[in-house]
Formats: structure tokens, sequence, C-alpha cells
């Protein structure tokens, strides 16, 4: 668990000033670090308390927002939260405490556009506040009360404006001028950058503090923390990933966001929990989620212990109202599975079509298999493959199905222990015939490292993008460090895939040590490759990310390291990645007690940097220790999928997590 008066920054859609408020109570442990107590909201971490459940409280009455006279009141039993909303402004209510917030203005630096009192319009479970170009609205849920802002227009200053100046003196603003990049083409004061600003004023008997990063608000009654208002996070309508923090002036809380060269209109929404994905029939050491893919509307999730360790995997597939928590839609199996085989160890989908990894096949010997599943016309239903890919080179212990990707009609499958007799590992690569999936199928091209290393794995991990391959070796010796890992890079021929091809670049990472085991996971995206090294420093875990120069793809290191800073030994970040255009997810399953976490990164503007400053930490809702939360993620679009198969508790029945805006 991260310290009390720690929040983190959450995904948002567009340009984002997006804040929620919560219950807290928190105990200090003997090594001074705040846990959650027992009940209500603190029992979660701190960064579910900013996964608002936005739909569920639409659906619930609890959660409706009631008309008082001229004003407005929503309740939050389960956070022990109450709001009353009025022109004024808003006033929360938890125990004895109270706290009021009331927007007063927005611009840059001292001349901030001055805003009226307005009246509340309600619907729902929400609230809105209609100003001009400005909108201030509320959201109540589950899992608290959400605050957001969506501005029309960028803020000019028409002459003769009404204007109101924030309580600061003029070093204090400069500190903030400071924090944005020079340059800058926002508003500028005495030669100091101003960023974007929004202005509440702040009442009532709680006692505000921002975190050391300054993304997220501690209030307290005598010390104790009592309301959390957190979630800050900043993007333009293109996507692009803006720096945005929060700052205290008397009794007052500023919003800060540097727009320079963002597209306006500009809208508040944050990335939640939509839906946790368990197995109807799913019983203790299933270990669903043990790996997860999504594509669109359809998430499938694998379930290698089932049965024996015969193996399952589930689809779910987004119902027409929205992800909700629900079992699978369809189950999938092989047709000649046996106990051991462990189908569902990895899986991977493009459109209408499922590839499922069974290592252990046949009969536990490991030579391995992987199955083809293409979606019925009406829809997936339980079934079994359509087609079984297996290597017909392949012997025993190849490990072949330990990891398979797919893209449109090509498909990549690792057997890290294949290739000869010194285990260096190798993908097959399979394209769809011109007849479609056969039930059964010859490989195309065999990818092996252009220099191969004793046990280099390579394999234990592949993916595909256009028409790149790239595949992890976690066992690959970089010089003379054994097991620092590596991943290779193979290019479609121009007569396509066909043969026994080469690597035509090696990856590595320019601090790489022994043990590192760069390559466990690695995902990849147009130019972008990314490779997972979860037991780099002390198995705190770092995801490396590779550009492809513009001269094409050539053996480097890094381009950016990601690393997150909360990060602890043996956490495992790293432990599975994903990427999808401008956004990166890397999977952290061992972090706080095993229960584990996600991180979300975004691209900045001008490009991959190496930072430990995450957008977005996920978590559980419903998380405990050995959840082992992040053992897989994956992302398209906007949604990102994440595997716990330690849920519960450690009982390893397993679940999977569906996030988005």
């Amino acid at each position: 668990m991260r310290e009390a008066g720690r929040s983190s920054g959450i995904l948002m859609a567009s340009l984002v000033l997006c804040v929620t408020a919560f219950g807290v109570s928190a105990r200090a442990d003997g090594g001074g670090k705040a846990q959650p107590a027992g009940n209500g909201i603190s029992s979660l971490p701190l960064e579910a308390q900013c996964s608002i459940s936005a739909a569920l409280g639409r659906d619930l009455p609890a959660y409706r927002v009631h008309a008082r006279g001229v004003t407005f009141q929503a309740v939050n039993t389960r956070q022990n939260l109450a709001a009353d909303f009025t022109a004024h402004g808003v006033a929360v209510r938890t125990g004895g405490t109270k706290w009021g917030m009331a927007l007063r203005g927005y611009g840059y630096g001292d001349d901030l556009t001055a805003v009226n009192d307005a009246t509340p319009q309600a619907g729902a479970n929400q609230v809105k506040y209609r100003r001009g170009p400005l909108t201030e609205w509320y959201v109540n849920g589950p899992l608290g009360l959400e605050q957001g802002f969506a501005l029309d227009a960028r803020p000019n200053r028409p002459p003769g404006s009404s204007t109101l100046t924030p309580s600061v003196e003029r070093g204090d603003r400069a500190a903030v001028g400071e924090r944005v990049t020079s340059g800058s083409s926002a508003m500028r004061m005495g030669g100091v950058v101003e960023p974007l600003t929004i202005v509440l004023a702040l009442a009532g008997d709680l006692v505000p503090s921002v975190d050391s990063i300054g993304e997220g608000l501690t209030l307290a009654a005598n010390g104790h923390p009592t309301l959390r208002y957190t979630g800050l996070e900043a993007h333009d309508v293109d996507g692009k990933n803006l720096r945005a923090w929060l700052e205290v002036q008397g009794d007052q809380l500023l919003l800060h966001a540097d727009d320079a060269g963002a597209r306006y209109p500009i809208t508040i929404d944050p990335i939640v929990q939509l839906a946790e994905l368990t197995a109807s029939g799913g019983q203790g050491e299933d270990t669903l989620g043990a790996s997860v893919a999504i594509s669109g509307n359809t998430v499938v999730a694998g379930a290698p212990g089932v049965n024996y360790g015969q193996g399952a995997a589930y689809v779910f597939v987004k119902p027409a109202s929205g992800w909700a928590n629900m079992t699978e839609t369809a189950e999938l199996t092989a047709s000649d599975g046996a106990t051991n085989d462990a189908f569902g160890a990895w899986v991977a989908i493009s459109g209408n079509t499922v590839v499922i990894g069974a290592y252990g096949a046949p009969l536990g010997y490991s030579q391995g298999a992987a199955y083809v599943f293409v979606k019925p016309a009406g829809g997936w239903a339980t079934m079994t493959e359509t087609a079984e890919l297996t290597a017909s080179n392949g012997k025993e212990d190849d490990w072949f199905g330990a990891s398979v990707s797919i893209s449109a009609n090509t498909v990549a499958i690792g057997a890290p222990y294949a290739a000869n007799s010194s285990y260096e590992g190798a993908v097959y690569v399979f394209v769809k015939p011109s007849a479609g999936w056969m039930t059964t199928a010859s490989f195309n091209a065999e990818l092996v490292p252009s220099q191969g290393t004793y046990f280099g794995e390579c394999g234990m991990s592949a993916a595909i993008s256009e028409n790149t391959v790239v595949a992890g070796a976690q066992g690959a010796t970089v010089g003379s460090h054994g097991y620092q890992g590596a991943v290779y890079v193979f290019a479609k021929p121009a007569d396509g895939w066909a043969g026994r091809l080469s690597s035509i670049a090696t990856l590595t990472a320019s601090d790489g040590a022994v043990g590192d085991r760069l390559g466990n996971a690695v995902a990849a995206s147009g130019d972008t490759v990314v490779g997972g090294a979860y037991q780099n420093n002390t198995a705190q875990g770092a995801a490396y990310v590779f550009v492809e120069p513009a001269t094409g793809w050539a053996s480097m290191t890094q381009t950016a390291k990601l690393t997150a800073s909360d990060g602890a030994a043996y956490d495992w970040f790293g432990y599975s990645v994903a990427i999808s255009g401008k956004t990166l997810v890397a999977g952290a399953s061992d972090a706080d007690n095993y229960q584990g976490a996600a991180y979300l990164y975004l691209k900045p503007a001008s490009g991959w940097t190496t930072t430990s400053h995450f957008a977005a930490k996920l978590v559980a809702s419903d998380g405990a220790g050995e959840d082992v939360f992040g053992t897989s993620v994956a992302i398209s679009g906007a949604t990102v999928a994440v595997g716990s198969d330690g849920w519960p508790g450690g009982d390893a029945q397993g679940a999977a997590y569906v996030f988005g805006p």
C-alpha cells in the first residue's frame, strides 16, 4: 500500500483536471507508513478509490441525486459521504466534518475570468454547473464522488473583462511558472510562463495538504486524514499528455495545466475500472487471468490450471449496455486436451480470431501446440478449435506455444527451447491459408536469433506489429551477463514469410545486469517495441522502450527506460507489458504484498523518454494480498485488460479486470 498523502494520476481521454473526494481513515504502522483501515473505502488502495463506477451509480437508485428545494443532494452511504449542491458551490460532509468547494475563476496568471453562481442541473447520479464555455460536473457512484471540468475553448482576456486575482505572491507564482516548459505558448506574465489555472475557493474545518508530486490532496481533521481529493491528469483532444498539478494557496485550491499547443475543446473523463471478469464455474487453482488479450469489444482470458492443468480460455464480449461485472460469453478448449497441457498459458486475439498456446501438449511432454478459434457467424459460443498448429520439426520440451501473437492473418508462436540442443529458442510464423484456417497447418517460417546464446529462450515472449515480429529472449547472455536478456527483431522479407530467417536487430538494455531477464515479456505497436525486465534492480523491475530509427531497425540499446516512482524491490514491474499507439501498460504483479498493480504511461509529445512518472496506477477495487494483479496486461485503444491469476487472495481461481474511460 502506498503511503497516505500520496496519489496517482488517472489516464484521461482529453485535457483533464479531474479530482475525486473520498472518505479515508488511516493508521500508521510500525514502519511509519499509513495503512488502510479495515472498513469502507479506506480498505481499498488509494488508486482504486480514483476508479469511480459512474455507470453502476447511474443504475443504482442509492446513488441518484435528489432535489431539495432549489438545491440538490447526493448521498453515498458506502463512503459515509453526503454532498449538497447549491448555486454557490458544493459542500461535502463526512461524519462530523465539512468541506466546501466553490468555483471562482479560470484563465492564466493574475488575469482570471471570474465566474458567477450557477444553478445546478441534475439527472440520475450526475450534477452539472454550466458557465459559458466551462462546465463543472459531479458523478456519484459506489467508490466515491467524482468532480471534473470541461472547457470548450482556450480562455482569453478580453478588454474590460472581470478578473479575479488569486492570493499568491509574485515569487510563488514564478516558481509555478518555472515548472512549465520554456517556450510555451501559454500566457506569460513578467517573463514567467503561466499555466491554465482553475481556481476553487475552499471552506470548512478540514486542513488541505498537497502530496509531494502535486497530483493529490489530503484533507485532515486534527491531523487525521479524512477526505482524499485525487486523480489529476491532463490531455488534449489529440491525446497529448499535458503537465498538470495542484496547489493550495491560503483558502484557494488551484488546478494547473500547461496547455501550450493543446487543441480545444477539452473534456474531462478518467479511466475507471469497468468490469471484473470471472468464470461461471471457476475453482481454486484455475488461474484465470494468467494471460489476457483484447481486441475491440472482446476480451480473452486464459486459465491454464483448469481441470488439472488441461486448461481453458474464456471469451468475454462487451454487452450493449457497456462493460460490467460478468462471467464468460464462451469457453474455449482443445479437442485433444489432456492433463498438464497448460492450454491458456498465453492467449492472443485479432478481430474474429483467437490463438491459444498450450506449451505442455501433448500429454504434458511439452513439445507444445497452439490452437486457432474463429468466431462463428452467430457469435462466440463454447467450442473447440478451428485449427491446431504445431511445428513439423518440433521435439519434446520445445515449449511451442509458450507465447502466441496474431496480427490480421499472421500468427507468431514462440518455442523458447527449440532450434537446437543449445535451447536458443525460436519463433514460428503461420500465415492464414487462402481457404481459411485448416484443421492443421504447417508453418511458413522459422525465426531464430542471428547470434543465439545457450539457453537464450528466444520465444518466451513474442509480438507482431505489421511486418515485424519481435521475440523476447529472457535467458540471453549479453557480454558476460547471463540471463540479462534481449529482444530480437525479425522483418518480413519482400516475398513473404518463408524458410529459416535470422534476426535483423538485437535490442538490449544499456544498464543491463546479470539476471535482469529482459524479454520475459514483449509488446510492439508500429515503430515501437517494449521489453519487460522484471528482475532489474533487485526485482523492482523496468520496462525498456525501443523506437525504430529512421534508417530502420538495427542492434541498439533503449530509447527510454520506464520505472514506477513508488516502486520497491521485488515488485516485478515489467513482468507483463502491452502497448497500443501512444499508451503503454506495464504489470507489477508482486507489488504491495503480491496484490499487484498495473502502470500506464503516455508517450510525451517530444517522444518516449526515461521516466518514473506514470499517468495512472491501476489496481483492483477488491484487491488483496497474493492476487498478483498484473500477471498479464493487454490494451486495445483506450481499453485495458489486466489479469489477476491469484485472485482471490492467493486462492488462484483468477479474474480479469477491464479499465477504460
